[in-house]
């Protein structure tokens, strides 16, 4: 376990990031790419001494990718309570996840599976929620990622949902 910034924030900056790839029209593997998006999320105002445990403001964020084009995106957020009406009408939802131990994680919510259901093992639906999780890069549910980052005896429910961080982007 390291001590260092990147250790402790490295999902959010991985979340910011892919967030900032997609707005910028790029859809790359290219890692010079990636690499880049990266280091603009970490150099800008989004990283207050290497903290994320506020939402950030709305920042704009230049970098130059592999081919030498500069691009620029504005990135902003806003608070939400229904994060999942948010995604039905074309925003990604950027949550933290908690854990009763103190642990958490950042996932983007990308999408909705209108087929799930609300059961036993999941009351509050959470594996209707798809999401990118930078943990393994996989797309998975948000039931899933919850269980995956912060144990998988977990069940998850809303308390893993850290409300200042219900937030999408606009």
């Amino acid at each position: 376990m390291g001590s260092s910034s990147v250790y402790y924030v490295g999902c959010g900056v991985c979340c910011l990031a892919m967030y900032l790839l997609n707005k910028s029209g790029l859809t790359t593997s290219i890692v010079a790419d990636k690499e880049a998006a990266v280091k603009a999320i970490v150099n800008s105002p989004f990283l207050t001494g290497a903290s994320m445990y506020q939402p950030p403001q709305s920042n704009t964020i230049s970098f130059t990718d592999s081919n030498g084009t500069k691009r620029t995106v504005t990135i902003s957020f806003s608070k939400t309570t229904d994060v999942s009406a948010e995604v039905l009408n074309g925003k990604i939802g950027f949550l933290r996840t908690i854990s009763s131990n103190g642990g958490s994680h950042f996932v983007l919510v990308d999408g909705i599976d209108s087929n799930s259901q609300p059961s036993t093992s999941d009351p509050d639906n959470f594996k209707k929620h798809l999401v990118v999780d930078p943990a393994d890069g996989t797309s998975k549910t948000l039931y899933d990622a919850i269980r995956y980052s912060l144990g998988s005896k977990m069940t998850p429910t809303l308390s893993n949902i850290n409300p200042t961080w219900r937030c999408v982007f606009n």
